[in-house]
């Protein structure tokens, strides 16, 4: 279902961030605060999400009324502390992820579903549950095409020898159980790039193989995430809401790659 225009929010949003410092979290906060809405952002540096949100903006601009950030570690954080900071909230946008180090991968690889689930029974009633996760993630109802025995194979050994990629998974899978009480989307980025928002497509299932189908750029996904938050509440619920969508950026003559604009497609 192609649309060329974003969705359009009468009302002021309040938005928790949660890796607000991150590739993808930053642009996120930054989109938000552009569109002026309010963000309560949670990072483990107050000093470095100001810097890197100085570097997004060419014309850097006071935001201080409309941003509120936490200095803290997310794996921290107990029920009362996410209740606070989820409370008035009309989503929660989780961009967390595991750094590419051993500690990062091994000892802190199932910290994204834990946070998760806190979120879950933390934010409040109603609240938009905006998740970013990978497309190497299948659906938990077994909705998406099957792959290749060689690409189940490498899953397997992924899920097995890679915590962040079963941490992954069970973020899906505990989404999918808890759909009566949680409204959520999973959005899941073809193979993660920096750049800045171009022309990209939504899809409703995986699209290729595991690897080399395709990119997006972590500004797009952003852009995105953003537009789930300003939904309509007919579109969530009919389009986004308990869905997976795949994002995957275009494919622009070297003449386009300079359009903003962006388009869906909804496989159904």
């Amino acid at each position: 279902m192609p649309s060329s225009s974003a969705p359009s929010s009468l009302s002021k949003k309040k938005v928790l961030v949660l890796g607000a410092t991150g590739g993808t979290g930053k642009y996120v906060v930054s989109f938000l605060l552009e569109k002026g809405h309010s963000v309560v952002a949670v990072a483990r540096s107050e000093e470095k999400l100001t810097a890197l949100l100085s570097k997004i903006q060419p014309e850097p601009k006071d935001y201080s009324q409309n941003l509120v950030m936490k200095e803290l570690s997310i794996s921290d954080l107990n029920p009362s502390e996410m209740q606070e900071l989820a409370e008035g909230c009309d989503s929660v946008v989780s961009c967390l992820g595991h750094t590419m180090t051993l500690q990062g991968m091994y000892q802190d690889g199932y910290f994204v579903s834990s946070v998760t689930k806190l979120v879950c029974q933390c934010m409040p009633k109603g609240c938009r549950l905006i998740v970013m996760g990978s497309e190497g993630v299948a659906k938990p109802d077994g909705s998406d095409p099957v792959r290749p025995l060689s690409e189940r194979f490498i899953l397997f050994l992924l899920r097995w020898l890679v915590p962040p990629h079963a941490d992954n998974e069970l973020v899906a899978q505990y989404l999918y159980k808890h759909q009566d009480t949680v409204d959520w989307t999973v959005v899941r980025p073809t193979d993660l790039i920096d750049g800045t928002v171009t022309e990209y497509d939504i899809f409703d299932t995986s699209e290729g193989s595991l690897f080399g189908s395709g990119v997006a750029t972590r500004a797009n996904v952003a852009d995105f995430m953003v537009r789930l938050v300003l939904e309509e509440q007919a579109t969530w619920n009919n389009t986004y809401r308990h869905a997976m969508p795949v994002l995957k950026d275009k494919v622009l003559p070297v003449a386009e790659s300079s359009k903003v604009d962006c388009t869906e497609k909804k496989d159904r």
